[in-house]
This record gives structure tokens, C-alpha cells and sequence, in this order.
């Protein structure tokens, strides 16, 4: 029986669009570390369905892990593991996204050196490797920023459950022991570090947008994700705006911000799971 030869387009030809799957097991193992970061970051959240040593209204959430607070041991453990899972996280999809990147270049490389002896072969016209964060572009930049975004969450997030605040600062007595110069250097070192996780998230959520509004085969951010992005961006500058027009504590804004971050976070988790992962390529 003759196996017949595949037919091979016209030298010239215009390429046809090719879909490679690359769904490698550290992505599931990403995803899942996403998707726990994000149920565990939410977990302050139970403050709302147990009444606690503060008013959600009025302060922050950092405050629920501050030294003299009733458990706050397991509010900094939960910081620290969420953080611990973000940064876990970044390494790996980095680790995806080195290797996508050199097989992409291993094929162009190939696909060039078949073109000049005259050979037939799949050839990769600009392809890039696809995001490994599912909800991410394709496109370097965009990823790059994205994956940065995220190793700085998850650091910033250690070092909030590592450098605790001393009491809570949106109560009178908290803000007498600050004006005095009675706290500690973790107290002030908590300060930085919550604004460096606020910037990181929000850069990430910036990722996702763009994602989901410069549409093109290669991106694969749904509407729902960069809606959930969307949101963290709006509550950050509102936190932002409300604290210095009314010189007040948003909690309500900080809390909703927290629900969207993780959100994101569990929606980027879900996408690499379900392998929403795809390199986009060119046959020849």
C-alpha cells in the first residue's frame, strides 16, 4: 500500500495559521498555586461574617495582623503563605516562559536551515511563545511585566506577614504610641511594604487589561478577567483619592480591592489549568 506524500504549498505561498498545544505539568502546578494564593489572600476576608477587633468600615486590613490584636498569628501565617505561593508561582511561569522561548527560536533556527537546503518542514514566521499565565498576551513586554508583577506581590506579601504592624493605626491610642516614636521598625517597615503589594497587584491587573483590550489571537484574557482587573484599578485610586480628599480609612474600598486581586488571581490560576495555553504559529 502506497502512503501517499504530503502536498506541499507553492514556493511563496502564503502561510496558514497553526495552533501548537503547550500545556506542560508546571503550568497545572502554577495554576493551582494561584488559585490557593488567591482563596488564601482572601481569607481576612472572614471579618465580615465574624465580628472582629476592628471595624471593616474604617480600617485597614493589615490591622487584623498587627502584634496586639487578638489572632493575628494566624492572619500573618496566611499573609505569609499567600505570598509564599505567589512567588512559587512567578518562578514557575518564568521557568514556562524561558523554555517557550527557546523552543520557538530551536524551530525558527530549524525552519531556516530546511528552507536553504530546500526541504519541506513546519516553519514558525514570528511566532512568539505563548503566555503561560493564561490570562496574559503572548507578547513579551506585556508578559514580562506581568510575571514581575506577580514574584513582587508575592515578596512584598511575605515581608507584610514578616514586619507586622505593632497595634492597629486606624485607633486613637495606635496613633498617640506612632507620633511618639513608640513603635517599632517593623511597624513602619509593614508601611512599605503593604504599598509595594498594592503597586504590584495593580500592576498586574494593568496586564490583564491590556490583555483584554488590544484583542488578537494571541491574547487570551476573557472579558470577566479584565473586568475583575479593571476593578482592582478603579478601588485603588478610589482608596487612593477617598484617604486624601477625606483624610479617612476606606476599609469598604480596601476590602473590595482585596476581593478583586483575588479574583485575578484564581481567574489567571483556572486558565492555566484548564491549559488555555496555545503558540501561535505559521506552517510553511
Amino acid at each position: 500500500m502506497t502512503v501517499p506524500r504530503p502536498v506541499q504549498p507553492p514556493s511563496g505561498a502564503a502561510p496558514g495559521p497553526t495552533r501548537a498545544r503547550l500545556h506542560p505539568p508546571a503550568a497545572t502546578l502554577a495554576g493551582v498555586m494561584l488559585v490557593l494564593a488567591g482563596a488564601v489572600y482572601a481569607s481576612p476576608l472572614v471579618e465580615f461574617v465574624h465580628d472582629g477587633p476592628v471595624s471593616p468600615q474604617d480600617s485597614y486590613l493589615s490591622e487584623l495582623s498587627a502584634r496586639s490584636q487578638p489572632g493575628s498569628w494566624a492572619f500573618r501565617l496566611a499573609d505569609g503563605l499567600a505570598g509564599a505561593l505567589l512567588l512559587t508561582a512567578a518562578v514557575l511561569v518564568t521557568v514556562l516562559m524561558v523554555g517557550a522561548r527557546r523552543r520557538a527560536r530551536l524551530r525558527r533556527t530549524a525552519a531556516s536551515g530546511g528552507e536553504a537546503r530546500g526541504t519541506a518542514g513546519a516553519v514558525v514566521r514570528g511566532g512568539a511563545a505563548s503566555s503561560p499565565l493564561g490570562t496574559l498576551t503572548a507578547h513579551l513586554p506585556v508578559q514580562a511585566v506581568a510575571v514581575a508583577a506577580l514574584a513582587v506581590f508575592g515578596v512584598a506579601t511575605v515581608l507584610d506577614a514578616a514586619f507586622p504592624l505593632d497595634c492597629p493605626v486606624s485607633q486613637e491610642w495606635c496613633v498617640a504610641l506612632e507620633r511618639a516614636g513608640e513603635v517599632s521598625a517593623a511597624h513602619h517597615v509593614h508601611t512599605v511594604t503593604s504599598v509595594l503589594a498594592s503597586t504590584a497587584s495593580t500592576t498586574l491587573a494593568c496586564a490583564v487589561v491590556v490583555a483584554g483590550v488590544v484583542r488578537s489571537p494571541r491574547m487570551h484574557a476573557t472579558a470577566v478577567e479584565a473586568a475583575l482587573a479593571a476593578g482592582v484599578i478603579l478601588t485603588t485610586v478610589g482608596f487612593g483619592v477617598w484617604y486624601l480628599v477625606f483624610d479617612g480609612v476606606p476599609g469598604d474600598i480596601q476590602r473590595l480591592n482585596t476581593l478583586c486581586v483575588c479574583a485575578v488571581l484564581v481567574g489567571a490560576g483556572v486558565g492555566l489549568i484548564r491549559g488555555r495555553t496555545t503558540v501561535p504559529g505559521r506552517a510553511g
